[in-house]
């Protein structure tokens, strides 16, 4: 294989992530940041803030599609219906047209 695994991520209504695998893998993408920002000699402060800055993009995304998909299913009858159907013709209408047209043909 590819050493590659499927993992859900799930993210609730209420702001939680999971399972906890899937967190930790989410945190694990700043791990390596988080250790040269220390080995250089600083607190991490700066990785955590941008960590805190992911997760807080993650759950501003999920409030604004939950406040569109809540939106659109709260108003279905503020859209405009769309319009009827087309009326089939009769037959005797198509038999008129067809006769117009070809007269005109045959006085060109």
């Amino acid at each position: 294989g590819l050493g590659r695994a499927f993992l859900p991520i799930v993210v609730t209504t209420l702001g939680g992530i999971g399972p906890l695998a899937s967190r930790d893998f989410l945190s694990s993408l700043f791990a390596n940041s988080m250790a040269a920002e220390r080995a250089a000699g600083g607190s991490g402060q700066l990785t955590a803030r941008r960590r805190s800055d992911f997760f807080r993009s993650i759950m501003v995304l999920l409030v604004r599609k939950q406040r569109l998909a809540t939106a659109d299913l709260a108003t279905p009858l503020a859209r405009p219906a769309p319009p009827p159907p087309p009326k089939p013709s009769s037959g005797r209408k198509r038999k008129a047209n067809a006769n117009v047209a070809a007269q005109h043909a045959a006085s060109l």
